[in-house]
């Protein structure tokens, strides 16, 4: 399952169009058999904020929002840049 982040490409021209799930969350606590619910879940999450405050969140802070304060899936997230973090999975030889 993917979540699109494309709304939120006006400040990232190099950023593609959509991530999946587990790209964006490595190490919340749920399987690609889950991902399709946790999508619709987030995506709620994300029309019923963004509608309270009159503006688009992105799916990447509903789906931190989500998982942190909802399901409590993730308990101290930490956030970094995709390029960092690629950089760091080079040079640690690994793949997600």
């Amino acid at each position: 399952m993917r979540i699109s982040i494309a709304g939120e490409r006006a400040h990232r021209d190099a950023e593609p169009a959509d991530l999946s799930l587990r790209r964006v969350f490595p190490y919340a606590p749920f399987d690609e058999r889950e991902a399709p619910a946790r999508y619709g879940a987030i995506e709620a999450h994300r029309r019923d904020v963004s509608g309270r405050l009159a503006r688009d969140i992105g799916a990447a802070v509903a789906g931190l929002d989500y998982l942190q304060n909802i399901t409590r899936d993730l308990v101290a997230p930490t956030v970094i840049e995709r390029e960092v973090l690629e950089v760091l999975e080079r040079r640690s030889g690994s793949l997600r």
